[in-house]
């Protein structure tokens, strides 16, 4: 009765009765909404102007070709019925009109009317949506299908169009859901183009259903197989296939389609940083459009793009880039970054699109040279200049034909352009860019090695102001960087990460050079490796300089604040040299010409430690200290014990102390700062006494020393025990101190960190152990009795502190030892008998060695392989022993002690340690 008034004055409760209909659509007897008295109705409304109403109509509409019936012939019938009846006249209405040929619209005179128009677009837009997706579907049906099936459960009378089985109504079918199909996909691309983002979500499902159709179409044409009738083509292999043939008509909807989304993808530099967000999610749905359609034929984008390019080319020489409008740099922009996109979507062999086998590599060629020949890098235009590098990196094989183009690219690259460009998101891209270029393409680009450092000159040297985290900076979307409330900009012009980049490739840069002028020289090598290490001398310079500045501002800084960031300033130095030594180390044996240059920069280093504060936990000190050690760790692996090359004299005159070569003056280098690293002095005392607050600071600086330790023993050996002699009774004697320091039961941080200190110490005592076991007991001297006493004891603690790698690795340090001291009676009855075969014993059998965790297990394997070792050494002695004394001592039936004497005696290590599980878990 509301519907069907005389005079819709109250538009609002039609509208309303409209959208409730919509909604129930999908729940009552169709029939009651598609019959001849509604339709007359809505045929009466869709005429009316008034936005509510129409939107009323669009979601009535949109609920019945949403309805569940079949897509043949029930949904069809409905939408070829409500297409003639409703849509066509809504297609006619005025704001409808406009919004599908894209017409800018008159200003309403309201908000108000303005939603609501919107709003009318939005919901038609869905509607054809709708429609399209369902129509997809019957003709999917329809083609699928020898005959129709299945009741026909709506009304279709009153459309006049009765179901048919015969050949001809199924193709005469066919042929009307063909052409509306075609119909509903060219008002898609329309509203599309709309401005508004919600009209053109509405459609996009559509769009990418109805290209899927076409999906495979270019592959059938060129396959040379003929299609059955002039619109389609069935293949029936297992699921029957649907192919539109891709028709001249149908290119030129492709061709369209791709000048919607190129306006689609144009950067909005205007935005908020929620609309960003929006806008990239967008962006990437109408990528995945574009991906269907270069599936499809690539070649049609790649002229689009070829296009579209051209035609901004031809005119910027004359008009200048200044002059251009924002839009039409936004254009050019949503071009490079289709280019950019394209090399996901274009698959080639080996990943290059500019191979002659490859069937786009000459078009792909064309567009590249068109790029790097123009002056697009130089419109001061931030998404432009960003995409023109992208698209560098990521189409770098291009240069491997044109070296020429190479060479003008890496000018935009150093200038103002790239690297030096003011917006600080280009030159962050640019950095890892630049690396990227200089590593595929170095044999091309060795010759101007000392140009290209040159030009980086000026961006080498480290920024030494400390970034606080209260004054960080908040990068935009535009490139630009946000100011503090003093109105200071605190953003660094290349942060550490990017000038790790620059520091890497350069590196690789002079070593391709290096090799180039060996190769060409023939015999010239001296002259070439002392080149390269006079590039290499260059390139760290800038930072060899900074480095003692670096440590002394530090060591001055008062406010704890500051001097963390400070410290990390300091890491950040020593990183950069890290890094490149190791491009410069990477060649194998190390080239002696470089070593020189290493032991300079451990002079630096060495020199600078004097500044460092002393006591650990200080803020900065433990950044700083770790930088410093991760140099000393590459020289370790670069500077072996045989490695001769003597030492050069110092700047005052000296040589080093006499030594004679690079391998003693490390040892002696790194045994002069380890008291300052670990914050000892020979004697294990502290340099400075840290406060109580810093304790678990403390500990995790002396942690980090320990893998020093390991790595000099392992790779200096027998020629590591002055070093071990001089340095490890301090570290040993301040972790004993540091693991007996009393913690309260609220410092839930110290305890994590004291379990970490003592698993690392056990570590790394057994890693020396199994190099230099008697070397070990060499370098503890005199104290070596308290000190494996003391290991006991950690070893006894880590299994109250759920520990089973600790308790593994003080077992494995034991198992190391015995075979070396075994045979002294005092050893043997004073520690290996009172003490150790004890912990070995009786440790498995306590409740809490969980037998059934496998980490307990393998610290298993280790205690009774000790015990192994011990009968291996001692032989019947241990034995009786074990028979006689100590196992008696345990409470054991002389069953048991007879089975595990005979299983000690008898078998190998491997089948003692299945027997000792089952042993031990016997009395569980």
């Amino acid at each position: 009765r509301n519907l069907d008034a005389s005079e819709h004055a109250d538009c609002e409760l039609i509208s309303s009765c409209l959208q409730i209909l919509g909604l129930y659509a999908s729940w009552i007897d169709v029939s009651l909404i598609v019959n001849i008295e509604c339709f007359s109705i809505l045929r009466t409304l869709v005429c009316c102007p008034t936005p509510s109403l129409l939107t009323g109509v669009c979601q009535l509409l949109k609920g019945l070709v949403c309805k569940g019936m079949a897509p043949f012939p029930d949904k069809l019938s409905l939408i070829i019925g409500i297409w003639s009846e409703s849509l066509e006249p809504m297609m006619s209405v005025p704001f409808i009109a406009r919004a599908i040929a894209n017409a800018p619209c008159p200003h309403p005179s309201k908000d108000d009317e303005i939603s609501e128009v919107t709003e009318l677009i939005e919901d038609f837009s869905t509607l054809f949506g709708s429609i399209g997706y369902n129509l997809v579907e019957a003709y999917r049906t329809l083609v699928s299908s020898n005959v129709c099936g299945g009741p026909n459960t709506v009304d279709t009378s009153i459309f006049s169009r009765s179901p048919s089985v015969s050949s001809q109504a199924l193709h005469s079918a066919l042929d009307q859901c063909l052409e509306k199909l075609e119909m509903v996909f060219d008002v898609s691309i329309s509203l599309l183009a709309h401005p508004d983002s919600n009209v053109s979500q509405g459609v996009l499902p559509f769009i990418g259903d109805y290209l899927g159709l076409l999906k495979t179409g270019a592959t059938s044409d060129q396959s040379g197989k003929l299609s059955k009738s002039p619109t389609t083509n069935v293949q029936a292999d297992g699921e029957k296939k649907i192919l539109l043939e891709l028709s001249e008509p149908r290119q030129f909807k492709l061709d369209r389609l791709l000048q919607v989304l190129l306006d689609k993808l144009k950067y909005p530099t205007d935005a908020s940083a929620e609309e960003m967000e929006d806008f990239e999610e967008d962006r990437q749905e109408f990528l995945g459009i574009v991906r269907i359609v270069a599936r499809i034929q690539g070649a049609l984008v790649l002229k689009t793009i070829q296009t579209t390019l051209q035609n901004f080319l031809t005119r910027l020489p004359a008009v200048g880039a200044k002059d251009f409008r924002d839009d039409n740099l936004a254009h050019l922009d949503a071009c490079l970054y289709l280019f950019f996109s394209l090399g996901e979507f274009l698959k080639a062999p080996r990943n290059d699109h500019f191979s002659q086998a490859y069937v786009h590599g000459e078009k792909m060629s064309e567009i590249m040279t068109s790029i790097c020949d123009s002056s697009i890098s130089s419109i001061d235009y931030f998404p432009v200049q960003l995409n023109f590098f992208e698209i560098i990196g990521r189409y770098d094989k291009f240069f491997n034909t044109h070296p020429k183009l190479l060479l003008n690219v890496l000018v935009a690259f150093l200038d103002e352009r790239g690297l030096r460009n003011p917006r600080v998101n280009v030159r962050c891209r640019c950095a890892y860019l630049f690396s990227r270029l200089v590593k595929s393409h170095r044999n091309t680009l060795a010759p101007h090695a000392e140009q290209i450092l040159q030009q980086l000159e000026g961006l080498l040297p480290l920024d030494p102001t400390p970034e606080l985290q209260s004054q960080k900076t908040v990068g935009l979307e535009n490139g630009t960087t946000k100011l503090q409330s003093n109105g200071i900009q605190n953003q660094k012009f290349l942060s550490i990460t990017e000038q790790s980049f620059l520091y890497e490739s350069s590196a690789h840069l002079i070593l391709a050079s290096a090799l180039r002028s060996a190769t060409s020289n023939g015999d010239g090598g001296s002259a070439t490796d002392s080149q390269a290490s006079h590039l290499f001398a260059m390139l760290l310079r800038p930072i060899m300089i900074q480095f003692p500045e670096l440590v002394r501002l530090l060591a001055v800084e008062k406010d704890p604040i500051v001097a963390e960031p400070r410290g990390v300033v300091v890491k950040q130095a020593a990183d950069l040299i890290t890094r490149t030594t190791r491009v410069m180390s990477s060649q194998s044996p190390l080239n002696p010409e470089f070593i020189p240059l290493f032991m300079d920069i451990l002079n630096v280093m060495v020199n600078s430690m004097a500044y460092l504060p002393t006591a650990p936990g200080s803020p900065g000190r433990g950044a700083a200290c770790t930088g410093i050690r991760a140099y000393l760790h590459r020289l370790i692996v670069c500077i072996g014990p045989d490695c001769t090359v003597p030492c050069q004299q110092t700047k005052d005159g000296d040589s080093n102390g006499g030594l004679s070569n690079a391998s003693e003056w490390l040892m002696l280098a790194i045994s002069s700062i380890m008291p300052q690293l670990i914050g000892v002095n020979q004697d294990g005392t502290a340099l400075v006494e840290a406060a109580e607050a810093d304790i678990d600071q403390r500990w995790r600086e002396l942690r980090d020393n320990m893998p020093l330790f390991n790595q000099i023993a392992l790779r200096y050996k027998e020629r590591s025990l002055p070093f071990l002699t001089a340095c490890l009774p301090p570290l040993v004697g301040v972790t004993l101190n540091a693991l007996s320091e009393p913690l309260h039961e609220t410092q839930f941080v110290a305890m994590d960190e004291r379990k970490c200190l003592r698993r690392n110490f056990l570590q790394m005592l057994q890693g020396v152990s199994q190099v230099l076991p008697q070397g070990l007991l060499v370098a503890l001297g005199s104290n070596a009795a308290n000190v494996l006493m003391s290991i006991v004891a950690l070893t006894d603690a880590c299994l109250a502190h759920d520990d089973a790698v600790g308790m593994k690795s003080g077992f494995a340090f034991f198992t190391a030892i015995v075979p070396v001291c075994a045979q002294e009676t005092a050893f043997y009855e004073g520690f290996i008998l009172s003490h150790l075969l004890p912990l070995c014993f009786l440790l498995p059998a306590r409740s809490e060695f969980r037998l059934t965790d496998a980490q307990f297990v393998l610290a298993l394997n280790e205690s009774v392989g000790c015990i192994h070792v011990i009968n291996s050494v001692k032989g019947q002695v241990f034995q009786d022993f074990l028979q006689g004394t100590f196992l008696p001592q345990q409470n054991l039936s002389a069953q048991y002690i007879e089975s595990y004497v005979n299983n000690l005696r008898s078998n190998s290590l491997a089948e003692f340690q299945v027997f000792a599980k089952n042993f031990y878990s016997s009395f569980r």
